[in-house]
């Protein structure tokens, strides 16, 4: 998304936008942008390194369950650093979407200045 949102910058409106500009729309927003890390570390991994494996955990009192994507092949859960929960990737998926509509916002915003500043 973002070098998408960088060359749609470039072709408009002649800027270059960095990384780091991306976040800082979304934080003076308000929206939280800790998800990318998870999102990009994953991505390295599961795209360059590994396939991801699954599993499920059973809660102590076997009545609730949650998805666990295995970044290795580990036999438990004792270190949180070998997986990532459904839970996890939720909060990737909704601060994706909330980024997206902030982006998209902030987008026609600068369309919109510029038509003003160059009728």
């Amino acid at each position: 998304m973002g070098k998408y949102v960088t060359a749609l910058f470039q072709l408009l409106f002649g800027r270059n936008l960095t990384e780091q500009d991306l976040k800082e729309v979304l934080q003076h927003s308000g929206l939280d942008h800790t998800w990318t890390f998870l999102l990009q570390e994953e991505r390295k991994l599961f795209f360059h390194n590994t396939a991801p494996w699954t599993a499920v955990a059973l809660s102590e009192s076997g009545t609730q369950y949650e998805l666990i994507i295995l970044r290795r092949n580990a036999r438990t859960l004792d270190e949180p650093e070998d997986y990532a929960t459904l839970s996890q990737y939720n909060q990737i998926f909704n601060g994706f979407i909330a980024a997206i509509e902030r982006l998209q916002s902030h987008i026609l915003a600068e369309i919109e200045k510029f038509e003003r500043e160059n009728p």
